[in-house]
């Protein structure tokens, strides 16, 4: 099993990563996500990134 610690940091690195990375025109014409849908895309995103934000700061708290 993985340690607290250990996952916390993974979480929190993959949240400040998703936060960082921007997706370009390119990436969202590849994925055939539509710039009416765009908006949405980028709201899950962020969405994702709180959650595994949420997750890090939980398991530090262990």
């Amino acid at each position: 099993m993985v340690k607290a610690n250990i996952q916390a940091f993974a979480a929190g690195w993959a949240a400040q990563a998703i936060r960082d990375a921007v997706p370009t025109e390119i990436d969202f014409a590849e994925a055939e996500i539509s710039p009416a849908d765009r908006v949405a895309a980028m709201r899950e995103l962020e969405r994702l990134a709180n959650q595994l934000l949420a997750e890090a700061l939980r398991l530090e708290a262990l």
